[in-house]
């Protein structure tokens, strides 16, 4: 489901986008301010247009700047170097692990990158009563089949952070 593996060459490259409200060439671990699915760190996606509005968002949220979506090269040759927490589908794994976040804000955990889908704002308002308790895990699963779940890489230690070289941006236009 997520191009985590590719055919196999000698030089693999992905190309990998931020959304923020400014360009960010050199990407920092910074402690987030809010819970979010995989804890702290920088997070990325392979979608150019989920991260469009995912600029859009924080552009709105903080009313300053401009909508911006940074590139990012990542050498998939150095994935063997790190250590990698892939969740391939929104399975019972995943979903412990987003709520464990999303609850305790940004607990410790011991990966250099999570790869996974994103608990976006419609997801996350399906699952608000499973993170309350309210909701069986089972019900919660059903209840995100029909959801299309976009991806996130989530950078989450400087070992992993300084593998992204930053080559591009664009202002995000309004639609």
């Amino acid at each position: 489901m997520l191009p985590l593996q590719r055919k196999k060459t000698n030089y693999e490259h992905m190309i990998l986008y931020h959304g923020s409200n400014e360009i960010i060439k050199n990407p920092k671990l910074l402690e987030n301010q809010r819970p979010l699915d995989f804890g702290n760190g920088f997070y990325t996606t392979i979608n150019l247009k989920q991260c469009r509005a995912f600029a859009r968002k924080v552009l709105y949220r903080k009313n300053a700047g401009k909508a911006i979506v940074s590139y990012y090269d990542f050498d998939e040759n150095l994935l063997p170097t790190l250590s990698v927490l892939l969740f391939d589908s929104p399975n019972e794994e995943w979903l412990e692990f987003v709520t464990k976040n999303r609850i305790e804000q940004n607990p410790e955990n011991d990966y250099d990158l999570i790869v996974g889908p994103v608990a976006n704002d419609d997801v996350y308002n399906t699952l608000l009563p499973y993170f309350s308790g309210n909701m069986s895990i089972e019900i919660a699963l059903m209840l995100l089949k029909p959801k299309k779940l976009f991806n996130q890489y989530t950078f989450c230690s400087c070992k992993s952070i300084r593998l992204l070289e930053y080559f591009n941006y664009e202002e995000v236009c309004y639609e």
